[in-house]
């Protein structure tokens, strides 16, 4: 028996030695060949690009409906066809005022890139279909009959032309990517009455061509089905002019490796022979031969991205007879998702069009690669020597896990193309921290119990029970408030919500199921039943030694007076600048973003650039005009390192800023808008009523799955953190932008994570009750539970208060692409947040607890419970010996 154990014992070190090696190994070699080459680098200053566009209405008189709509519309069909796909995250759109949409983007960074956004926002992708010479079909809506000499137009006649009149008569928001039979790789049109009649004609004529072939030669044929066909010969044209020639000046052509449309043929002998065996022959050489279709261009230029589909007319009908709806193949790997090709098709198709205000690059002073992942490195780093130090062993098993599960993260990430943007990578970071959590109170919760005499596998018994279940009300939690976060409208909130359902759920696998499997099977080997040094630190010191020196019990005052002071301080802070301003907006120290205010961009003329010297002499003279709030220099072309001028005044001063007498002005030209917030409060409002929501959902779960005490204390931590972080950012003057809306929603995260880990801590503390009904506590267990809890909770607290305050220099310094409100916010959060659960939360849960236990006793009292059930759970209760 002997024998056994040792070799049980053996083996279950072998198996965890293994799997951390192989953990290792993993992470190591996956980084290497998989991860770097994939993530997105960047080694220069540049962070991206902003662009100011202009709302137009369209001069497209092809579209059955030509009334601009509401900006908001505009915003929303713009964002959708920006962000088809995964690209959601490295864009973001906002209304600046009632016609100007503000743009950021964090994966151009080069003149090309640029100026391919910029056109393809300002230039609309139009869909047009043409036979096998790349002649137009439509014109105007009306089918052109190639029987009819003249009828049809010619190549030159669309290039001469406006795109937007050889397009099919199409419905409103034609394009959709779902169908009534539930397939994919097509994307069905809607058209127009006139244009299913236009359509039929066409598919119609088609059919008598093939039908009468060797009277009209080879003139029945495919459809070709393009997207942007004039962007595609112009780039024929000037980039591939050789193979533009060889191609006869098709486009159909050109868009296939060769030059050439027809199949390829190989094999075989195509001269007839003479002789008697000349039919044998043949059926030889036709047996040798092979016919390979021909394939699209994708190295020199993506052709898949212009040349949608090839098919008969016929075979595109979509639906019953009497729909008249089209269907567009959508087959090609190196082409566009359904979803993608539908919101390109709807963006044409919406009535309104997009003019360049300005655009620029966004520029830091740091020319790091991949500054998040620095971040990353060193908030791991302090995670992994405060866990060894801590917990030794069992902390570098914990460290293992942790960064095995950032390592498995990043490789869902990369393998979904998910851009990682700075809000991207922000989550990420989130993530870790919440990981980080988690496993802190799994291995505090192991090492109490082990303080109150559990040998070593009891306490990894009683640990693995206590904080999973807690870390999977946590994830259920989180996934609540993200189904919620949908809702909110900001560009980034769908990616950012994978992100950290991706992160909760490896971190709930992996930080937590495969980490406390892992500490089990140690613990189970009875390697440290005699001695436990090798686990923790001080692990005979007596869970009630410290009580004399911490007790939060009863020091609700000192939260009380905190809080007023804050609110109070906040209150005057707010109401000086409001009165030194002369308004009520002077009180907030609202970014720019947010401020109404006229917006001057200085541009030289066509042609000509000003250099860096020159921009900022512009900059000094402008602000030398009284009233100009900012001006800054902004770099427009890297190749010609050309800059601009931006400018802003609370008044419309155009007039000032053309009077000056400077040449440069002079000989350039000045764009004015006016900056004004849309709709703000009611997105704000929304945000909130979001978030409660989202927190009314998780108490009610809360209330079933612990009690009516854990769900009010999850409301009392959300008020007073919305209250106290918007009390510290007025105190501390500090940036209000729009990203207040992600600190809102981070900060809940946190609120949560924490609410649920201490319920489930009191929950297991009061286990005995949920087995006898009749159960009491007195006030003096109740008394000595809680300030067991309140000492238990003070690492956890310290913990996150340490990494709030190690965060913000790191966030500020390496990240600053990030906003100043996100980085302020959550460290003003995580303050409240454990100032709260240090002088307040403990004394709620305590009062709640014993009101609660006094109600029971006033029931058993009236005989409410008197009934042989009770009595028998009761003798159990008494000889329960096992708790």
């Amino acid at each position: 028996m002997k024998n056994k154990k040792v070799i049980n014992s053996k083996l279950r070190w072998f198996i965890n030695i293994l799997t951390m090696v192989v953990m290792l190994i993993t992470i190591i070699f996956g980084s290497i060949f998989y991860l770097k080459p994939n993530l997105n680098t960047n080694s220069s200053s540049i962070s991206g690009i902003s662009s100011t566009l202009r709302i137009r209405e369209t001069n497209n008189t092809n579209l059955t409906n030509t009334t601009l709509p509401s900006a908001r519309e505009v915003l929303n069909t713009t964002k959708k066809y920006l962000q088809s796909g995964n690209s959601a995250s490295a864009y973001d759109l906002n209304l600046s005022s009632n016609n100007l949409i503000s743009l950021k983007s964090y994966k151009d960074r080069s003149d090309k890139e640029k100026a391919d956004l910029i056109r393809s926002l300002v230039t609309k992708p139009y869909l047009t279909i043409t036979d096998s010479e790349g002649r137009p079909v439509f014109y105007r809506g009306q089918f052109t009959s190639i029987l009819t000499p003249g009828e049809r137009k010619t190549l030159q006649d669309f290039m001469d032309g406006d795109p937007a009149d050889f397009m099919p008569s199409l419905e409103a928001n034609p394009a959709s990517a779902t169908n009534k039979q539930g397939t994919t790789g097509r994307v069905n049109l809607k058209m127009t009455k006139y244009g299913w009649d236009q359509f039929i004609r066409y598919a119609n004529e088609n059919v008598l061509l093939g039908i009468y072939n060797r009277i009209y030669g080879a003139l029945a044929g495919n459809a070709y089905i393009w997207v942007n066909l004039k962007e595609f010969i112009n780039i024929a044209q000037t980039q591939f002019p050789e193979d533009w020639e060889k191609a006869k000046r098709n486009p159909v052509n050109f868009a296939y490796i060769g030059n050439d449309a027809n199949p390829r043929t190989e094999g075989g002998n195509t001269k007839d022979s003479k002789d008697n065996n000349s039919d044998n022959k043949n059926n030889n050489n036709n047996k040798n031969r092979k016919t390979y279709p021909p394939v699209l261009k994708t190295h020199q230029i993506n052709a898949a991205k212009y040349l949608l589909a090839v098919a008969n007319p016929v075979s595109l009908r979509a639906g019953t007879a009497v729909e008249t709806t089209m269907f567009i193949p959508n087959n090609n790997k190196d082409g566009y998702t359904d979803d993608q090709l539908a919101n390109m098709i709807n963006y044409a198709m919406a009535p309104f069009s997009l003019e360049e205000e300005s655009t620029h690059f966004m520029t830091t002073s740091s020319t790091a690669t991949n500054r998040y992942l620095i971040v990353l490195a060193i908030l791991y780093s302090l995670f992994a020597v405060f866990l060894i130090s801590r917990f030794r062993l069992f902390g570098l098993l914990a460290a293992i896990c942790l960064a095995f599960f950032v390592f498995v993260t990043f490789v869902i990430v990369v393998a979904l193309e998910i851009f990682i943007s700075v809000i991207v990578a922000l989550t990420i970071i989130v993530a870790l921290i919440l990981a980080f959590m988690l496993i802190f109170n799994q291995l505090n919760i192991f090492k109490n119990e082990l303080k109150r005499g559990s040998n070593v596998a009891k306490s990894a018994m009683r640990s693995l029970k206590s904080s999973l279940l807690g870390s999977f009300d946590s994830t259920v939690s989180l996934i609540i408030l993200l189904i919620f976060g949908i809702f909110i409208s900001t560009s980034y909130s769908t990616i950012a919500g994978i992100i950290i359902f991706i992160a909760i759920v490896s971190g709930f696998l992996i930080a937590n199921v495969l980490q406390m499997l892992l500490l089990r099977n140690f613990a189970r080997s009875e390697s440290f039943d005699h001695s436990s040094k090798a686990v923790f630190w001080d692990i005979n010191i007596k869970p009630n030694s410290q009580t004399k020196t911490f007790n939060s019990i009863n020091k609700y005052k000192i939260f009380f007076i905190l809080f007023a002071i804050l609110v109070v301080v906040a209150l005057v802070v707010f109401a000086s600048l409001a009165v030194l301003g002369k308004q009520v907006t002077a009180g907030l120290n609202l970014t720019n973003e947010l401020k109404p205010a006229y917006r001057y961009v200085l541009k030289p003329q066509t042609d000509t650039f000003w250099s860096l010297s020159e921009a900022e002499e512009i900059v000094n003279s402008l602000k030398s005009i009284s009233g100009i709030t900012s001006a800054e220099a902004i770099l427009e072309n890297q190749a010609k390192s050309s800059y601009q001028v931006i400018a802003k005044s609370q008044t419309d001063l155009t007039s000032a800023i053309n009077n000056l007498n400077h040449q440069l002005i002079t000989a350039g030209y000045v764009s004015t808008s006016q900056i004004i917030p849309v709709n703000l409060a009611a997105d704000f409002g929304l945000i909130i009523g979001i978030i409660f929501g989202a927190i009314a959902v998780i108490s009610i779960y809360m209330a079933f799955k612990y009690s009516l005490a854990a769900a009010t204390i999850l409301w009392v931590k959300q008020i007073i953190m919305m209250v106290g972080l918007a009390a510290f950012m007025l105190m501390t003057y500090s940036p209000i932008s729009t990203n207040l809306i992600d600190t809102l929603l981070i900060a809940t995260i946190f609120v949560i994570q924490d609410s649920i880990i201490h319920s489930s801590r009191v929950k297991d503390e009061f286990k005995k009750d949920l087995n006898t009904k009749n159960f009491i506590y007195d006030n003096d267990k109740i008394n000595e539970i809680f300030k067991n809890i309140s000492i238990e909770i003070v690492p956890n607290q310290i913990a996150l208060l340490l990494i709030g305050l190690v965060s913000t220099p790191l966030l500020a310094l390496l990240m600053q692409e990030l906003s100043r409100t996100i980085v302020f916010g959550i460290t003003f959060a995580i303050i409240i947040l454990v100032i709260t659960n240090l002088f307040l939360v403990t004394d709620i849960w305590r009062k709640m607890t014993m009101l609660k236990f006094k109600l029971k006793t006033k029931r058993i009292e009236s005989n409410y419970w008197n009934t042989q059930k009770v009595e028998e759970q009761t003798f159990v209760g008494i000889n329960d010996y096992s708790k």
